[in-house]
């Protein structure tokens, strides 16, 4: 079993998400989450293979906060670190939590559902 270093990986699209993921991470500040126990990739990453390093962080969190803000969908590709860091928290069974920041058409949102939850 791995081990678990941080309460909470944020995964956000920093086209429209940057500032989402800033206000969520405060919040779980506010409710008693200690700041190094949030990965944060502009706090938490510095240089390096950051590929490997995001796979890491996920390994080491116990949950994985996905924001879904406007523009997310925009350039969804297999090689973005969005898709990659759903991607792996689901490869690796983590739980995770889905913050809607937006209004999205019902057409986008059975898509995204389908291409990552199921």
């Amino acid at each position: 079993m791995e081990q678990t270093f941080f309460d909470v990986f944020i995964s956000y699209r920093r086209k429209g998400g940057s500032e989402k993921a800033q206000l969520v991470k405060s919040e779980l500040k506010q409710r008693g989450v200690e700041e190094e126990r949030i990965f944060l990739d502009t706090h938490s990453l510095h240089d390096g293979d950051f590929e490997q390093k995001i796979k890491v962080a996920i390994e080491q969190s116990q949950s994985v906060v996905v924001i879904i803000s406007g523009g997310c969908f925009d350039e969804v590709k297999e090689t973005d670190y969005w898709y990659m860091e759903i991607r792996e928290a689901m490869l690796q069974r983590k739980k995770l939590f889905r913050f809607f920041l937006m209004a999205l058409p019902l057409l986008q949102l059975w898509m995204f559902q389908k291409n990552f939850w199921t």
